[in-house]
C-alpha cells in the first residue's frame, strides 16, 4: 500500500494492536507470547501488552544479528505501538488511576476533589519520619480527571506531596461518579 516505512510500521502497529486487543479481551489469544503474557497477567497483573513487547524486544534483537538491525528496529517500533493499542483496546480508555496525597490542608482538598470531580476520598491519619503528623488523602479517579486533581491541589496546598499510580482493577462501583451512583430525584 504504501513504500514508507514509517508508515506502514505505524499503521500496522495500531491494526495489529486493536486486532489483538480485542482477541484477548474476549477471552482468546494468537500465539505463545500471548498466552504466557495472559497468564502472567493474571497471577501478577502485569499488561499483557507489556509483556508481549518485553518478549519481542528479546526475539527481534537476536533477529537484528541475522536479518540487520534496520529491520529488527521497524519491528521493535512496530509491536512498541501494538503494545500501548492492545493496553488500551484491552483495558479501555478509562484506565482509573489513584492519588495519595499528603497535606496539611486536606479538608479543603477533599472538599474541592468532591465539588469538581464528583469523587468521594478517604483520610489517613499518617506520620512522616521528618514531618511528623500529617493527613493523607486517597482518591481513585480517571487518567483524565489527574489534569484537574493537579489544579485543585496547587490551588489549597503547592507544597502537597501527590502520588499518582496505576490501578489494574477496582471491584465495586466506587470509580464512579457521585451522580453517577446516587439515585436520581
Amino acid at each position: 500500500m504504501t513504500e514508507e516505512y514509517l508508515l506502514a510500521v505505524s499503521f500496522g502497529g495500531v491494526i495489529l494492536g486493536v486486532g489483538v486487543g480485542i482477541v484477548i479481551k474476549f477471552g482468546g489469544c494468537l500465539d505463545g507470547t500471548e498466552t504466557v503474557a495472559i497468564l502472567l497477567n493474571r497471577k501478577f497483573k502485569v499488561p499483557v501488552g507489556k509483556v508481549v513487547l518485553i518478549f519481542n524486544v528479546v526475539i527481534f534483537s537476536a533477529a537484528g544479528f541475522f536479518f540487520g538491525f534496520d529491520r529488527a528496529m521497524y519491528s521493535l517500533l512496530t509491536y512498541f505501538i501494538t503494545s500501548r493499542v492492545l493496553d488500551i483496546v484491552e483495558n479501555g480508555t478509562d484506565q482509573a488511576k489513584a492519588a495519595m496525597i499528603i497535606t496539611n490542608d486536606a479538608k479543603q482538598i477533599a472538599e474541592q476533589i468532591y465539588k469538581r470531580l464528583g469523587r468521594t476520598v478517604t483520610i489517613m491519619e499518617g506520620e512522616g519520619l521528618v514531618s511528623g503528623k500529617k493527613v493523607i488523602l486517597y482518591c481513585v479517579l480517571t487518567r483524565f480527571e489527574v489534569r484537574e486533581l493537579r489544579e485543585i491541589i496547587n490551588a489549597v496546598d503547592s507544597s502537597a506531596f501527590i502520588a499518582i499510580s496505576d490501578v489494574s482493577e477496582i471491584i465495586g462501583r466506587h470509580i464512579k461518579k457521585t451522580e453517577d451512583i446516587l439515585p436520581k430525584n
